[in-house]
């Protein structure tokens, strides 16, 4: 166990801070694709029913 630590400590590593990097970027993707679709159906529906 402790050899195998040892031995991928630096691949998991770097491997984990991919993972958090490309975690924090999908999240943003969807905070920004969320935010502006609220604003796009809500433009939308005012349209419709005004």
């Amino acid at each position: 166990m402790a050899k195998n630590g040892l031995l991928f400590t630096r691949s998991d590593c770097t491997f984990s801070a991919w993972m958090g990097a490309m975690a924090m970027v999908v999240v943003a993707m969807l905070l920004f694709a969320g935010y502006f679709g609220f604003f796009y159906n809500f433009e939308l529906r005012n349209s419709i029913c005004g």
